[in-house]
């Protein structure tokens, strides 16, 4: 993979693009982005673009196909995957504190005098 930093220089200008961010699914929601800029200058994996209601504040978002995609159909499947995956983790977590029981004989070290 050529790591050289010219190697992602692009002549020709940026493309412009109706985006769809998931990077923020569990606190927002899909957040439609009408005007994403793709950084083909930089990296052609990278966005930047306003939050609807913000004029002149610039977000970036950094992975097609994981902070943001090109369609709504992918951006739904990925935050689906990401739902799935977050009620899997508590799942788990809450199977280790119901099995965690606290009495007296169990404490770890000894009680202060």
């Amino acid at each position: 993979m050529n790591m050289d930093p010219e190697s992602y220089k692009s002549d020709k200008p940026n493309e412009i693009l109706t985006a769809y961010v998931t990077k923020y699914w569990m606190t927002a929601g899909i957040i439609v982005i009408p005007e994403a800029e793709v950084c083909s200058d930089t990296s052609g994996n990278m966005i930047k673009g306003c939050f609807p209601g913000s004029s002149f504040f610039n977000s970036y978002f950094h992975g097609e196909g994981r902070e943001w995609h090109r369609t709504v159909e992918g951006a739904v499947a990925r935050a689906n995957t990401l739902r799935d995956k977050k009620i899997a983790a508590l799942k788990k977590q809450i199977g280790r504190l119901t099995a965690r029981h606290f009495t007296v004989d169990n404490l770890k070290g000894k009680a202060p005098k």
